[in-house]
Formats: C-alpha cells, structure tokens, sequence
C-alpha cells in the first residue's frame, strides 16, 4: 500500500519538475533570442524572474537525480528526461553568445 502511494507521490512530483525544467528551458532560451529590454514590461518581467529561474537551473537537475536514483535508474523515468533538459539548459546558458 505504501508503495504505492510513494510512486504516486513521485509521479506527480516528476510532473512538477518536468514542468519547471521546460519552462527553465524556454526561459533561458527566449532570453538568448530575444532582446528583452526592447519592451519595457517584458524587461521588469525578465529582471523579476532571472533570479528563480538561476536557482532552479542548478536546483532541478540535482532533485531530479536524486529522485532517478531513488526510481532505481529506470530509463523510461520522467525524471531522467528531466535531467537532460536541465543540461540543455546549463548549456545553453553557458556556451551561447
């Protein structure tokens, strides 16, 4: 019984992670596209979320690894593709421009 609450649980915070790592991702990238401050209300909404947005680029794929291990490295995890977005982020953000 228990463990199948535990896996419920899991699945819906692999959905929220998922979640936060895709919009990690769009955020980094439309900021790399776009000229933000072109628009003042897209800059103060730039300058109000650039900090978050950092802390969860680091904080995510950590909680997601740490979840993938606890799933026994089970390829088909959410968490693993997870990961790999949050590493896409991470690179993006560093080698671009």
């Amino acid at each position: 019984m228990k463990t199948i609450k535990k896996k419920k649980n899991n699945q819906a915070i692999g959905k929220v992670v998922l979640a936060l790592s895709v919009f990690v991702l769009l955020f980094v990238g439309l900021s790399r596209l776009l000229n933000v401050y072109q628009i003042s209300y897209v800059g103060a909404i730039f300058e109000i979320l650039w900090l978050p947005v950092i802390l969860l680029l680091f904080i995510l794929p950590v909680l997601s690894l740490i979840y993938w291990i606890q799933d026994k490295f089970n390829p088909k995890s959410i968490f693993l593709y997870s990961i790999a977005l949050g590493i896409a982020s991470v690179v993006l953000m560093v080698y671009d421009k």
